[in-house]
């Protein structure tokens, strides 16, 4: 399947497999990825799920990052590259805890990836709270609340996640250092 245009996805699931290349996705509904190779130009829907098989997201060439936004984040038995890109999972402040750690352990075991990465980046997860402010913020040019975890290709030291090592990343380190947060 190779599709330019947007699909929404209005309720349900659309599941995919095989060799796709779609343009944007979007909607109420999950877009599911069940086995094979596709290609997607961003995602924001109420679910994902890689269940099998590789997603990538919007690796066009361009420098340009998307960002991606979802829910719900489900990546089991399948990998996903988000290349230089950014990716936020909406979550609840009962959830937060458990959805950042489960989206850790999907980067540190090799489930979530990014191909962009280089001897000086790195792919970051944080709680949207705690990297941009307890009230939330932007990131990625979307508005995100606290409650949000968020992931990106980064440099080394970039604390905030915002593309640049500078005096703000320090204080992100000082006010932290010492302690396991």
């Amino acid at each position: 399947l190779t599709y330019t245009g947007a699909t929404s996805v209005g309720g349900g699931v659309l599941a995919l497999s095989g060799t796709n290349s779609i343009g944007t996705v979007n909607g109420a509904g999950t877009f599911q990825i069940s086995g094979g190779t596709t290609t997607s130009q961003g995602i924001t829907s109420s679910g994902l799920k890689v269940t099998g098989g590789a997603l990538t997201i919007g690796t066009t060439g361009t420098t340009t990052a998307r960002t991606s936004k979802v829910n719900t984040l489900t990546v089991s038995g399948g990998t996903m590259n988000i290349g230089n890109n950014h990716l936020i999972q909406e979550s609840t402040a009962a959830n937060l805890a458990t959805d950042y750690t489960n989206d850790k352990a999907l980067v540190t075991g090799g489930a979530i990836t990014s191909s962009t990465l280089t001897s000086n980046t790195t792919l970051a997860v944080g709680e949207a709270g705690d990297i941009l402010s307890q009230l939330g913020g932007t990131f990625g040019g979307v508005a995100v609340d606290a409650n949000s975890v968020i992931m990106a290709r980064t440099l080394l030291g970039d604390a905030n996640m915002d593309g640049v090592v500078n005096a703000a990343d320090f204080v992100i380190l000082s006010n932290h250092y010492g302690t396991l947060t």
